[in-house]
């Protein structure tokens, strides 16, 4: 898409009130003012406007530009001269020079700009930040051409690069994207019936011929009859004939739906009006006409019998003449020879009537032959067009073209002059009896048609695309690649480039394709093209390199690109990592270099030999008989706006393309890999984001395809609230030791308890008399040493210590069995901000998913009663669990079972103003119950002497974590 101000298409400027020394320079470009108002009127976006209206409308933009040009740019320079000091005279040298002014600002005087830096809208307008070639700061300036040329010179500019390819295929090849040019495409939004009501002509009661001589052995009876035997056997087929068709249309054609109550006859004529509105009866006038349509068909009957029988008394009378004659002549014969004379004239006389009735007999079968071969003829279209009806075609047999020309002409007059606006899809004939719709019901031997003629509103058919999408090699040093994906099948634009829709395969392959045409019976949504138009294949369609780089999400894919041909065109290719090739053509067989990404044109009747591939010789209109090869460089251009701005791919399009290689250097992508992807068995490739990959490759940092590569390299560790091995070790080893002391102290004082009563019952010995001195020694460790000394041995400490060791590691066994073991557990967690206590409540068989809670919505109070037995009492609604599954519902009590050490941490919790909700715990982890907030509510001051338990009354909240999911 061209930019709406080319550099090259840039004018010297000159404020008419800023009066600053001009370069000499000025005149030389002012000369050349006309030449390039004679390019502009050859470019495509004035070739449609008058030569006399394009000069007024550049006069008018140029003045408008300077209009805009003089209340922003001179307003910030003016007060300023070239060398930098502020201009006192300003104002007298403006009413000096007024004359002067009123002359320069006749003419199309500029200033001189190195180039556009930038553009975007303000308010609505589109701006351009314009490099001044005095040196000045760039600034802002408006493009006001908008305001005088108005909003079709702007479609013009955006549509240009599609207008000058409309007869072709699009090809965006720097972003992996063919447009294929397919049929045009219409679309119906409403449809049209008619019912076509034709009437078949098969009565299968044929009136067959009787032999009516009586003389059999008479030569002329006998030719009679032969006429008749035959004309009675085509009859007899045709009848045959008859009665199959009937039967075929009564089989493949449903009978029209009636209701039986209008064949009940009314008692009176005017009760007979009353039951037909009423219940439908028949009524005197509905018999009248069917008794007149009745006598109709019997006068039509008596006349044919009474032609029929007309036709049997000639023959008979003419038999009976015959008769007659052929006596009176055996009779004169006898009686007088004389009279044979007479005899032979009336023989003549006879010859001639018999070859009178001869020719009538000739005429007689010759119109009764044509009759049955049009019967016949009738009857085998009448098949074939009941044939067609049953597979769905309509049949020009059944229904021909001049009444369905006819009712196509009658219908497009009629949505001409009632319903303005629509209009009919398809005019042609043709097209209702290859795909028109239609409902078809008989009643006896009347067929019903119902044709729908498909109407539209649309007086626009639209172009249609098929998308193409492929790789595009991120550069010449490695094999990854980039694509677009999630791109439609089809893409359809207007002709006047001003509405598109995106459609499936599935719904083009539902459209009636025609010789010039596709007729299709959906209602896509179209959307309008204009600059706030965000959608990705409409930008590449129309080279917004902007657009496509906001709004397309262009995938990464790793290690993806191999040596490969593609075809894009009859006599053009599109090679990847092929650096030579053999080209065979008729004359003989020639090398060629290939490319890392490039277009390679074939010569006429040539074809291309690799290592790995063979294209074969297409059959196209040769213009040369050359056997050289052209090649046209490409680059990832979605990879280059990612690390170059747009100033520097100004030149650069979708379909642009380099006759050399281009040099790209992009940072390195360093993706992350280790060990384990030699061992995981799993091979799938996903890919990954090119804006993404982009950005971590310009900050130098490491791209991970895996959540799991980040924690495995360290870049994302875990919340310092979750334990370590080394804790948990440390943990359970402090827990054990502990433990162990308490269960030592426990069976030390147990063994205390022994000894004594050891002591006590120990054999008495007789006294001595034996005087000994006192020692020092304490008498009773003495006893204790010599106790142990006689009763514990080291095994019994050895076999002590095992067993101490034993049940500790039953402790530990048991113990992470249980923490293992992902029960789901209802709990009630109570805390007052500086320690928090966990209740359990009830213990559920299956996963939350499986329940419904129906939660109370606050815990009012929380208090505990009993010493030895001490129970959990909570003051709270109802809370009630329903298995959506089998509807069982369990009612959870109010009070809780403790034991006595819980009941004392939960009483020195409750002493202070706390917190109570309900959670439930399933694999370790915990979610809240419900998401109804309700406050806190400070506790109220209770008088001296109340109870303890309303002081510290509080209020639950369940809180409202967002790592948490929502259960209820």
């Amino acid at each position: 898409m061209k930019p709406l101000v080319h550099a090259n298409r840039l004018k010297p400027y000159k404020d008419p009130r800023d009066y600053r020394p001009q370069a000499d320079n000025h005149s030389d470009l002012r000369a050349d003012d006309k030449t390039d108002d004679e390019d502009e009127s050859d470019t495509p976006v004035y070739s449609k406007v008058a030569p006399d209206q394009s000069v007024q409308q550049s006069q008018k933009s140029d003045t408008s530009i300077n209009k805009q040009r003089d209340n922003n740019y001179s307003d910030k320079k003016a007060d300023k001269t070239p060398d930098g000091t502020k201009n006192r005279n300003r104002n007298k040298s403006i009413d000096g020079n007024k004359n002067s002014n009123s002359n320069q600002s006749t003419k199309n005087t500029w200033y001189e700009v190195t180039k556009l830096l930038k553009s975007k809208l303000i308010s609505g307008k589109r701006h351009y930040l314009v490099q001044w070639a005095d040196g000045s700061t760039p600034t802002w300036e408006p493009n006001d051409m908008a305001r005088v040329i108005g909003v079709m010179l702007l479609r013009l500019l955006v549509y240009f690069s599609v207008l000058i390819l409309a007869n072709g295929d699009e090809y965006r090849l720097k972003y992996g994207i063919i447009f294929q040019q397919q049929k045009d495409v219409d679309f119906a939004t409403d449809m049209w019936t008619n019912t076509f009501e034709i009437e078949l002509h098969l009565n299968p009661n044929v009136n067959l011929p009787k032999q009516m001589c009586a003389q059999r052995k008479n030569p002329s009876c006998i030719l009679m009859n032969q006429m008749l035997t035959q004309v009675t056997y085509m009859k007899s087929n045709v009848k045959h004939h008859i009665i199959q068709t009937l039967d075929l249309l009564t089989k493949i054609i449903p009978t029209l739906p009636t209701n039986s109550s209008r064949f009940r006859k009314a008692i009176l004529p005017f009760v007979g009006d009353i039951a037909s509105d009423l219940f439908g009866v028949s009524t005197e006038s509905d018999l009248r006409r069917v008794v007149n349509h009745v006598n109709k068909i019997g006068k039509e009957t008596n006349t044919v019998l009474k032609a029929l029988a007309q036709y049997a008394g000639d023959f008979d009378s003419f038999v009976t003449h015959y008769n007659a004659r052929v006596a009176n002549i055996m009779m004169g014969l006898i009686v007088n020879k004389y009279q044979i004379l007479v005899l032979q004239q009336e023989m003549t006389n006879i010859s001639s009537a018999f070859q009178r009735v001869f020719a009538n007999y000739t005429k007689i079968m010759t119109l009764e032959g044509e009759e049955i071969r049009g019967m016949e003829n009738y009857i085998n279209d009448v098949r074939v067009g009941l044939t067609n009806l049953a597979e769905g075609k309509l049949s020009p047999f059944i229904l021909p073209p001049e009444s369905l020309s006819s009712t196509i002409d009658k219908i497009q007059t009629m949505l001409q002059t009632k319903f303005k606006g629509y209009k009919l899809l398809s005019t042609d004939p043709s097209y209702y009896y290859r795909y028109g719709k239609f409902l078809v019901y008989r009643n006896s031997t009347t067929i019903y048609i119902s044709l729908k003629f498909p109407v539209t509103t649309l007086n626009k058919q639209f172009h249609v695309w098929k998308v193409l999408s492929f790789m595009v090699p991120i550069n010449e040093t490695s094999n990854h690649a980039s694509i677009l994906k999630d791109i439609p099948d089809y893409l359809l634009v207007t002709k006047d480039n001003k509405f598109y829709t995106k459609l499936s395969k599935f719904t083009i392959q539902q459209c009636e394709r025609t010789t010039n045409i596709r007729h299709c019976n959906a209602k896509p949504t179209f959307h309008n093209i204009d600059e706030e138009t965000s959608e990705c294949i409409i930008d590449i369609f129309l080279n917004n390199k902007e657009g496509i780089k906001e709004n397309c999400n262009f995938r990464f894919l790793e290690n993806n690109i191999h040596p490969h041909i593609l075809q894009i065109a009859p006599n053009k290719i599109l090679v990847y990592k092929i650096y030579n090739f053999t080209l065979d053509c008729n004359a003989g067989s020639y090398v060629r270099p290939g490319c890392d990404f490039c277009i390679v044109s074939i010569p006429c009747h040539c074809a291309i030999i690799t290592s790995t591939t063979h294209f074969p010789a297409h059959v196209y209109d040769c213009e040369t008989n050359s056997t050289e090869t052209t090649k046209l460089h490409l680059v990832n251009l979605a990879l280059l706006q990612e690390f170059f701005n747009s100033t520097k791919l100004i030149d650069i399009l979708g379909n642009t393309t380099f006759d050399d290689p281009v040099s790209v250097n992009f940072p390195n992508f360093e993706i992350y890999k280790h060990k384990f992807q030699h061992i995981i068995a799993t091979d799938k490739k996903e890919d990954m984001s090119l804006k993404k990959m982009a950005k971590r490759a310009k900050e130098r940092s490491k791209i991970y395809t895996h959540l799991a590569d980040s924690l495995i390299d360290g870049e994302v560790d875990f919340p310092e609230s979750w334990l370590t091995k080394r804790d948990i070790l440390s943990l359970s080893a402090i827990v054990i030791a502990s433990l162990n002391a308490i269960a030592t102290i426990y069976l030390i004082y147990k063994f205390k308890i022994i000894a004594a009563a050891i002591s006590v019952y120990s054999p008495v010995k007789a006294d001595s008399f034996n005087y000994e001195f006192p020692t020092t020694q304490d008498t009773l460790n003495n006893e204790w040493t010599k106790v142990l000394n006689d009763n514990i041995k080291w095994d019994h400490i050895i076999f002590v210590l095992t067993f101490f060791c034993l049940v500790g590691i039953c402790f530990i066994i048991l113990y992470i069995i249980n923490k293992r073991s992902f029960h789901t557990t209802i709990c009630l967690e109570i805390t007052n901000g500086e320690k928090c206590f966990l209740l359990n409540i009830l213990n559920l068989p299956l996963c939350p998913s499986f329940f419904d809670f129906k939660i109370p919505a606050e815990v009012s109070d929380v208090f505990i009663s009993g010493l030895l037995r001490p129970i959990v009492h909570l003051k709270c609604s109802e809370f009630t669990i329903i298995n959506k599954y089998t509807d069982q519902y369990l009612q959870i009590q109010p009070y809780i079972r403790v034991s006595p050490l819980r009941a004392y941490l939960l009483r020195r919790i409750i002493k202070k103003p706390f917190c109570a909700y309900i959670m439930v715990v399933h694999h370790n982890i915990k979610y809240p119950v419900g998401t109804k907030e309700t406050k806190t509510k400070n506790p109220k001051p209770i008088a001296e002497g109340s109870n303890y338990k309303e002081r510290n009354k509080t209020i639950a909240k369940p809180p409202n974590y967002s790592i948490y999911p929502n259960i209820s």
